[in-house]
């Protein structure tokens, strides 16, 4: 079966891009690091048996735009044990590789505690990531939605609109049926 995607331009730094159900979807990429609480994750291996939206950001100003999936994937799922919410600050700067420490640090003590095993910072080239997902714009958080086989069923990008919200809802509640 051969994979379609739609593109959707709702805004000047919106864009929603859509897989339709049952195509061949890509496995997330592997990606290895240590969350704040210090365990290493690995994805999607860790992924694996459960639904799960991942957020990545390369600036702090992307926050924002996290939040504005979390905040309602969290009122709506919280209680679910088969949904998981990561999110990974990627952080490409050698420089900053060196402050690594500093930075866990400072993350640490501005997010709260029942968060910090799913906040992985990754520090390594962003570069094969950025080019396997699709993140074209540094600038833009990035959302993915993995089934419980580590496979990428639908993505966005941006900030969360309210018909974004209702979408991603409506795909987590198939993948968990």
């Amino acid at each position: 079966m051969q994979e379609f995607s739609a593109i959707f331009f709702t805004s000047s730094i919106h864009v929603t891009v859509m897989t339709v159900s049952g195509s061949p979807d890509s496995l997330f990429p592997s990606l290895s690091s240590h969350a704040l609480s210090g365990e290493k994750v690995t994805l999607p291996e860790d992924c694996r048996g459960f639904v799960t939206l991942i957020a990545i950001a390369f600036q702090r100003g992307a926050q924002g735009m996290i939040d504005s999936w979390y905040d309602p994937f969290s009122r709506e799922f919280a209680d679910n044990q088969n949904v998981r919410f990561y999110e990974i600050p990627m952080i490409g700067s050698a420089y900053w590789r060196l402050m690594s420490g500093w930075i866990d640090a400072g993350m640490r003590s501005g997010i709260p505690v029942i968060k910090h095993p799913f906040v992985i910072t990754y520090y390594g080239d962003v570069f094969p990531y950025r080019k396997d997902l699709g993140m074209d714009d540094p600038a833009l958080a990035y959302i993915f939605l993995l089934d419980g086989e580590g496979k990428i069923r639908w993505r966005n990008k941006g900030y969360a609109e309210e018909s974004d919200i209702i979408e991603m809802k409506g795909h987590i509640s198939r993948l968990l049926q």
